[in-house]
């Protein structure tokens, strides 16, 4: 008789499994769909080194905090997926952030939790990833000073990809923290992901120092109902100093309602010391809506700050940055580059608010819309929006034959609505949003579907 023994081997993709309602946690369990961990931290330390998704079914998990095993020499868990979503036999799944439901447990006083902590260092041949997918990531105990996640490149290279992910309830505190500091590489990838209702200080604080690199990408994300309060805080923070650069994209995402006692409550943009870098590009994105209430003044959506001799550049096009407010200040967004630094911002086909400008800022729009952009209560655009095919889609380069398209617009929106397609060179929307037509209004057979 012949006995088959299942040994993970490293550097193979592994399937885990946790199922909170009929899972028993165990020095083993997780292996098997049939034999799923009830929770997802015991899940965590049962899986092998290398490329592990952790499969989560439906159910609300209360959970202590999650050390992402990457900072022991010898132990590098290299590549861990948490994945959401899956029915009790993990046999199907359905990606809703509100089937799968993590709660951090209750932490009242010092030191502070991280429930998901991810931290690589040592040399830039440890190199780590970790992917949340299909989950929601709510707060709810009252005084609870946890916060969501902590992602550390310290010589080391770090992936971090958030993949419809949503984010609320958290309070009095930096829920998410992107930090890469003594030549380390962090990047970070936040698509389809909701960030709402949190209220406390910056809601993703983003950092490299140290000639440090911080690279961000947001798509297809919204960030809205969000307070923030206390000196130089944001709902989105990206700060560079001491030689560190970061480099931020953000397409097809909605940034509104968000609100502010004391500093910009949607981008803080801040770059110091020579050899520093922040860049920033913005393309199809809607912000508008926000509010700073600060007596002490300050502007009403982003305030962005190049100082000691750093550099700053941003780039907006197909952008909407206007319809926010502040009690003192510019409404939207302030330029503010102090003796020895270098702050450039470009615009092209965008609708842009007021705005302020300190030092010998280098500004250019082109092909501006000045009017309201004419949204409607969700941030999307009206039937009578100027925003409305006022955008370029794409250009041409070379001649004859050799033409080349090169794409600017997405070829869908935030919703999945489709852009203008190939070839178009004008007639995309500004905004996150491409307007249609609402046919289902008039057609009641398609009522309850998505859009036509």
């Amino acid at each position: 008789m012949s006995i088959l023994v299942s040994i993970p081997i490293p550097g193979f993709c592994l399937d885990y499994y946790v199922n909170g309602a009929v899972g028993f946690d165990s020095a083993t369990c997780g292996r098997l769909p049939t034999d799923p961990c009830k929770t997802i931290k015991q899940a965590l330390n049962n899986i092998p080194d290398g490329e592990v998704t952790i499969k989560i079914a439906r159910g609300t998990y209360v959970e202590s905090e999650f050390l992402i095993p990457v900072t022991v020499a010898g132990s590098v868990k290299n590549d861990i997926t948490f994945e959401g979503g899956w029915n009790a036999s993990f046999d199907n799944s359905v990606c809703n952030p509100e089937n799968t439901i993590i709660i951090p447990g209750n932490r009242t006083a010092p030191p502070y939790m991280y429930l998901f902590e991810f931290n690589v260092f040592g040399d830039q041949q440890r190199q780590a990833a970790l992917t949340l997918r299909c989950m929601k990531i709510q707060k709810t105990a009252t005084g609870d000073i946890t916060r969501a996640m902590i992602n550390d490149a310290d010589k080391g290279l770090a992936e971090i990809t958030l993949f419809n992910i949503r984010l609320t309830g958290f309070a009095d505190q930096n829920p998410i923290v992107f930090r890469s500091v003594d030549n380390g590489l962090l990047h970070a990838d936040i698509e389809e992901t909701v960030i709402d209702s949190n209220n406390g200080y910056t809601v993703i604080s983003g950092d490299a120092y140290d000639s440090g690199t911080l690279q961000l990408t947001m798509k297809k994300s919204s960030l809205r109902n969000n307070g923030t309060q206390g000196k130089s805080t944001a709902v989105i923070f990206l700060g560079s100093r001491t030689g560190g650069i970061v480099s931020a994209s953000v397409t097809n995402s909605i940034i509104a309602e968000n609100s502010s006692s004391e500093d910009p409550p949607g981008f803080r943009l801040l770059t110091r010391h020579s050899n520093s870098e922040l860049s920033l590009s913005m393309i199809n994105t809607t912000i508008a809506g926000n509010s700073n209430s600060s007596a002490g003044g300050g502007p009403g959506a982003m305030g962005i700050y190049a100082f000691d001799g750093a550099r700053c550049t941003i780039r907006m096009v197909n952008t909407i940055v206007r319809g926010n407010s502040a009690l003192i200040g510019p409404d939207d967004f302030i330029l503010d580059q102090d003796t020895g630094a270098t702050l450039d911002f470009s615009a092209d086909y965008s609708i842009l608010g007021e705005y302020a400008t300190k030092g010998s800022v280098s500004y250019n729009s082109t092909h501006e819309i000045d009017a309201d952009p004419a949204l409607n209560p969700t941030y999307h655009l009206t039937s009578g929006s100027p925003a409305k095919d006022a955008g370029i889609c794409g250009y041409l380069t070379g001649g004859g034959p050799l033409y080349q398209y090169h794409r600017v617009a997405p070829y869908d929106d935030i919703d999945g609505d489709k852009r203008p397609g190939w070839g178009k060179l004008m007639g995309c929307d500004v905004g996150a949003d491409e307007y249609r037509f609402p046919w289902i209004l008039f057609n009641p057979a398609t009522r309850g579907t998505r859009r036509p």
